[in-house]
């Protein structure tokens, strides 16, 4: 359940920030039914031609998925900065199981000698 929760708002953020754009139409230059990209750019959408009017549009369009691209790749960064951390510091716990595992016979045997007299000198 939690999953598919999941999926359908990364599809329907998705769908919002690919098509979005095509809920904006030429009717909307009177601001009767409430331009978005005129409010999000705090002007008057322009009513010139269609070119004016579409270029205005498709400027704000850039705006948003500007800002969804950095947004995502922010997430997939700090998605990323977390888990080296956490491998970071799990191999920190592990400790010496890692190094002995990849280390040749010759210096296994140097530090399984030198841990004897870790803990007694006098041997």
């Amino acid at each position: 359940m939690r999953s598919t929760l999941t999926l359908w708002l990364i599809l329907s953020f998705t769908a919002i920030a690919v098509f979005g754009f095509l809920a904006m139409s030429e009717n909307m230059t009177d601001h009767n039914k409430g331009c978005l990209a005129a409010t999000a750019a705090g002007a008057i959408c322009p009513s010139e031609n269609i070119f004016n009017m579409a270029f205005f549009h498709t400027n704000v369009f850039k705006s948003f998925s500007l800002a969804i691209i950095f947004a995502i790749i922010l997430i997939l960064g700090i998605l990323v900065f977390e888990f080296k951390i956490y491998d970071i510091l799990r191999y920190r716990e592990i400790g010496f199981e890692i190094a002995d595992n990849d280390a040749p016979t010759i210096i296994k045997k140097m530090r399984a000698y030198l841990a004897l007299h870790e803990n007694s000198p006098e041997i």
